[in-house]
């Protein structure tokens, strides 16, 4: 099963959040992706969770 956004519904000015952008980056690292592949998600732009409790929320399922 697969998502395929169309090119109308993709925005370009949204960045991920920082937690939602360590889930990617642990991941990935936890998979053994290759150092340029993890570089190349380093390289992302992304901003902290405006909202707290879910970033804090989502921070502590990346540290257990």
């Amino acid at each position: 099963l697969a998502y395929l956004a169309v090119d109308t519904d993709i925005d370009d000015d949204l960045l991920p959040y920082d937690w939602y952008h360590r889930f990617v980056r642990q991941g990935a690292e936890q998979c053994g992706f290759p150092p340029h592949y993890l570089a190349h998600i380093d390289s992302f732009t992304h901003h902290r969770d405006p909202d707290e409790s879910r970033r804090t929320a989502n921070l502590g399922i990346l540290a257990s």
